[in-house]
C-alpha cells in the first residue's frame, strides 16, 4: 500500500487464518500475524507495484511471489519470507 501524503510505499507480509462458522461455510473470525513490514520511499512504488501486478490474483504462492522480488535492498526480509512458504 501506499501513502496518501508523500506516496511512501509499505510492503508487508504475514499469515493470515481463516476461520470458517459450523456448517454455513461464513467466516467467523480472521487472524492476521505480520511477519515482516517494510516502508520505502515514493520512488520505488512503480517496481514494487510493477512486481504485484504481475502476480495472480488473488492468490499465490509465495514461492511464486519471491522469483521476481524487485532489487530493493529493504525487501529482502520480504523476500526471504516469501521465499519460504510453498
Amino acid at each position: 500500500m501506499s501513502a496518501r501524503q508523500g506516496g511512501a510505499v509499505r510492503v508487508g507480509c504475514g499469515h493470515y487464518d481463516w476461520h470458517f462458522g459450523a456448517g454455513d461455510g461464513r467466516v467467523a473470525k480472521l487472524v492476521i500475524e505480520i511477519e515482516a513490514m517494510v516502508l520505502l520511499p515514493a520512488e520505488t512504488s512503480e517496481p514494487v507495484m510493477r512486481w504485484l501486478a504481475a502476480l495472480p490474483y488473488p492468490w499465490c504462492a509465495g514461492v511464486q511471489a519471491s522469483a521476481a522480488v524487485p532489487d530493493i535492498d529493504a525487501l529482502q526480509p520480504i523476500a526471504r519470507f516469501l521465499g519460504s512458504r510453498n
